[in-house]
């Protein structure tokens, strides 16, 4: 859990003790960035593709950004009730010719 306390609720759902979701975020961060990862935004437009591996991203503001590994966050499915239904990411992985897991919301 990179140093952050967890707990489990009802249906084995996992939580921060602070029921502060940033410090995941900040906690997952930090393990990126020791590992060598960037962090850029901007909306990507198109992902450039090398003989079927996204080796970069093209963003809306003309900058192409190549790299060895890219992650595209966009967004989750996790419950499909409060629209969180994962069409961006989706449509990510079509457009990245990339077979994801199967989706699957939480129960």
């Amino acid at each position: 859990a990179e140093g952050v306390p967890l707990k489990t609720e009802r249906g084995n759902r996992v939580f921060p003790v602070s029921d502060r979701a940033v410090d995941v975020v900040d906690a997952l961060t930090r393990y990126a960035r020791k590992g060598g990862a960037r962090f850029l935004q901007g909306r990507a437009v198109r992902l450039q593709l090398t003989d079927g591996v996204c080796t970069g991203v093209a963003l809306e503001d003309g900058r192409l950004v190549s790299a060895d590994a890219v992650i595209v966050a966009a967004g989750g499915c996790s419950y499909p009730g409060t629209g969180s239904t994962g069409p961006s990411a989706q449509a990510g992985s079509k457009a990245a010719a990339h077979r994801p897991r199967p989706w699957a919301a939480a129960r």
